[in-house]
């Protein structure tokens, strides 16, 4: 190849290289055009295949939502079953939780007044004395760390379970049930509502307004960014962390004399009804429920519930504690 300059330099001399000439000229405009063209085409497509993965990439993170459980997919069965360790006097639990590696927390109320931390095999671990208060509930902050609800003081105490001392008191109303989401502890008060604390700077602050508290027992769970809680009827509400009103489910039917309230990653309730001897499931969207178990399974005089990784943890009289798997979960 030769530069076409120089080509027609060379034939200058007859008509027909003028032509040849005009029509090379002809030949090089095009070339370039073409050049043009191509880079920007293939800019255009390249613009619009990024686009299109940004397209892709929305529908995937849009289009898939988790999926749900209805309360018709939940079976029990019973897993595990241990004996409490006695104290000075008859052990009373009225509240559980659990801590991220799978230890259990109780709370020994009226006559113990202590908490009773047991090993995930279910061996014994310690127990924390609060004497001479009455812990009501309690909630697991972190690995060591609990806050604790007392029964006739109006007052919740941050324990560290390693040194079992208080490392700060909170004067609070008539608190009861109590859940830990986020930073932030957040529990039943006696005719006012839901009330949380953020443990950053210990502010309190009202979530709910709600004066039908006036039971002593009341007790509340969170599942994403809902609330649900209950006091010792037969109704179980559901608000955000917001407190907005989701919904509200009445059957005393089935349910009467709630004493425990704990919700799954699907947002299906399971409550304990104490007067009837059973656990009831009520659907994510409360208007439906159903009997789980009954006294048949063990479930009399019972109190003191919470949910973690697919097992449902509860208390029955006299002393033991059961623990019991949903699979279908």
């Amino acid at each position: 190849m030769f530069p076409i300059d120089e080509a027609i330099k060379s034939s200058r001399s007859s008509t027909l290289f003028d032509s040849l000439e005009k029509s090379l000229k002809d030949i090089q405009e095009n070339i370039e055009r073409v050049v043009k063209d191509r880079e920007a085409n293939l800019d255009e497509i390249k613009q619009q295949h990024l686009k299109g993965l940004n397209d892709i990439k929305a529908q995937i993170f849009t289009a898939v939502p988790p999926r749900s459980k209805s309360i018709d997919d939940f079976t029990a069965s019973l897993i595990n079953e241990f004996q409490l360790p006695l104290g000075q006097s008859r052990t009373c639990i009225t509240g559980s939780s659990v801590f991220p590696d799978g230890r259990m927390v109780f709370a020994d109320c009226f006559f113990n007044n202590r908490l009773i931390i047991v090993q995930s095999d279910c061996s014994l671990s310690t127990e924390i004395s609060l004497s001479p208060l009455y812990p009501f509930d309690v909630t697991c902050i972190d690995d060591k760390t609990v806050a604790v609800t007392m029964f006739s003081d109006n007052k919740i105490q941050i324990i560290d379970t390693k040194s079992k001392q208080v490392t700060k008191t909170i004067n609070t109303g008539a608190g009861r049930g109590i859940t830990y989401r986020q930073g932030q502890i957040i529990y039943c008060e006696k005719e006012k509502g839901i009330v949380g604390i953020q443990l950053s700077n210990f502010k309190i602050y009202t979530l709910v307004e709600d004066c039908t508290i006036k039971n002593n027992y009341s007790f509340i769970a969170t599942s994403g960014e809902n609330l649900y809680y209950t006091d010792n009827g037969y109704t179980v509400k559901c608000y955000s962390v917001k407190g907005d009103n989701h919904w509200e489910y009445k059957n005393k039917s089935i349910m009467n004399g709630v004493t425990g309230i704990a919700v799954d990653q699907h947002g299906i309730v399971s409550v304990i009804s104490n007067s009837n001897e059973r656990v009831v499931l009520i659907s994510s969207d409360g208007k439906n429920s159903r009997t789980l178990l009954t006294a048949k399974d063990g479930i009399t005089n019972s109190c003191g519930m919470y949910f973690h990784v697919k097992k449902l943890c509860f208390v029955s009289y006299p002393e033991s504690s059961s623990n019991l798997t949903l699979p279908n979960t």
